[in-house]
């Protein structure tokens, strides 16, 4: 079969593919675009447009019961997707990390944060962060970005916002306040603001937030975006084939490329563009280059810890938004030392209702309700030099991963926990002086086969091999401390914008 200069392979549903996906509709030309993808299907929430706060109620209390079906204790717990878990890639004996296999990926788990890259993380890119500009803006219209112009915009120029920004707690917009009017301290300074969020706002739109507070279980108006709802609708674009199956393996024939998938073999594209997400897309080029090292992914640390506030509650109704409410951006004063971020939450009741039964959530109810104005938890990120890290390597053609560094501890923990206690301490609020809870993994991963690597030649398109593209976080050099999912997207549209 002959080459044609038109026809494209997308592997992938996720961030990425939404990018380059996004990218290559818009050119607007005669192109046949095959998507290939495991596309499992999740569950749909079978609600009326707008139902009763009692139906609302009912409906998760069976979500509830099928995730005390199939789950373990877990502390704190992973989202889930209506009782749906997401699946998981073994790390050694005892780890196990997730990995995406649903239409979608991995966006239909995320908490939707949209921070852009600065100048700061994108300091060993091929290319700066004003290059990425326009494309942040492309792909923040495509998401529709929840956000307003405030203290953190110290640290990033931009917002991008293009929707009212979320609705934190009355407490959270309190504690908000109290931390912008300290003063910081030698190691770090600390600014505060509402988190920059990929979530329906709009309240002329039938999928808006009603803050029911049930996000982790699962947005049952759609809310919280996910590539899934765009490329649903990119699938049904007369120049776009859907492949629901795995890609193991990308082979040159001749001037063309041979996708080889579990169901059969494709022939004669002129380009393929990876965005299968870090794991899946390295297990390609692993395979497709017969690659013998073991290369290295790595990853954020994450710390959990406690924020109290013993004044009088503030807030004048229950309803709240479960996903992070405010974003503390933790900038160093040293230039060898990297950007730390710490995401708020209130005291959402998915966090007790996963980890009890369904007879003593009546019981405790009441308490989680009334702890909520009273007790918020952080989640300090650490850049990837910090981090845990994994190796990847296949054996007998399946995919390998071991841990093979720890996160560190010990007084770089301490330092920053001490000076966001100096900004958080006052007003009522308190952090108390013990350490924070070490999650034993995180989902940011990257940088298996980053832009100029030693192992491989990836160039600053992501050309790994002759017309085939890494467009996913495999590419990045490394894993700052910011959600990676809207720098994903913006570097997939613009690889693809320069290719095509």
């Amino acid at each position: 079969m002959g080459v044609s200069q038109n026809k494209i392979a997308v592997v992938g549903t996720g961030a990425a593919a939404l990018g380059i996906l996004t990218a290559l509709l818009d050119k607007k030309s005669d192109l046949e675009i095959t998507v290939y993808d495991l596309g499992h299907k999740i569950t749909q929430a079978s609600l009326d447009d707008n139902p009763s706060k009692e139906r609302i109620v009912s409906f998760y209390d069976q979500v509830y019961k099928k995730i005390r079906s199939v789950s373990s204790l877990k502390f704190p717990p992973p989202k889930t997707h209506f009782g749906e878990q997401i699946a998981r890639q073994s790390v050694g004996r005892n780890l196990s990390i997730f990995k995406s296999e649903s239409l979608g990926g991995l966006t239909n788990y995320w908490g939707a944060t949209m921070l852009p890259f600065t100048d700061q993380e994108m300091q060993d890119w091929p290319i700066s962060r004003q290059e990425l500009d326009p494309y942040y803006q492309k792909m923040a219209r495509v998401v529709g970005l929840a956000a307003e112009s405030d203290d953190l915009n110290k640290y990033f120029p931009k917002s991008y916002s293009n929707r009212p920004p979320l609705k934190a707690t009355a407490e959270l917009a309190r504690l908000n306040q109290v931390i912008n009017d300290q003063k910081n301290g030698k190691e770090f300074k600390i600014v505060s603001g509402l988190n920059r969020c990929g979530l329906e706002t709009r309240l002329d739109r039938p999928n808006h937030c009603v803050y029911c507070g049930e996000c982790m279980a699962g947005c049952f108006k759609d809310a919280i975006y996910s590539s899934r709802m765009t490329i649903e609708k990119y699938l049904q674009d007369a120049r776009v084939k859907y492949v629901q199956a795995k890609v193991k393996r990308i082979n040159q024939k001749g001037g063309s490329l041979e996708i080889e998938t579990d169901q059969g073999l494709e022939f004669g594209f002129s380009k393929v563009f990876l965005g299968a997400g870090c794991l899946h897309s390295t297990e390609i080029v692993i395979r497709s280059l017969e690659l013998k090292q073991r290369l290295f992914m790595a990853d954020n640390a994450v710390y959990a810890f406690p924020i109290f506030y013993f004044g009088r509650k503030l807030s004048q109704d229950d309803l709240y938004l479960s996903l992070c409410n405010l974003i503390f951006g933790c900038i160093p004063q040293k230039e060898n030392e990297h950007f730390a971020q710490v995401q708020v939450y209130p005291n959402f009741d998915y966090l007790w209702r996963y980890n009890l039964s369904s007879k003593l959530w009546p019981i405790f109810k009441r308490l989680s309700s009334f702890l909520r104005p009273h007790l918020f938890f952080g989640r300090l990120y650490l850049h990837s030099d910090y981090s845990q890290g994994y190796s990847v390597e296949l054996k007998d053609d399946q995919l390998i991963l071991d841990k093979v560094k720890e996160a560190e501890s010990g007084q770089r923990i301490k330092t920053l926990m001490s000076s966001i206690r100096q900004v958080v301490n006052h007003q009522g609020f308190y952090i108390p002086p013990i350490p924070p809870l070490r999650q034993r993994v995180n989902t940011h991963y990257t940088s298996t086969l980053s832009f100029n690597n030693d192992s491989v030649k990836v160039s600053s398109l992501g050309e790994v091999m002759p017309h085939v593209y890494l467009c996913d976080s495999a590419v990045f050099p490394d894993s700052p401390a910011i959600n990676p999912g809207f720098t994903i997207m913006a570097n997939a549209y613009r690889i693809v914008d320069q290719v095509v």
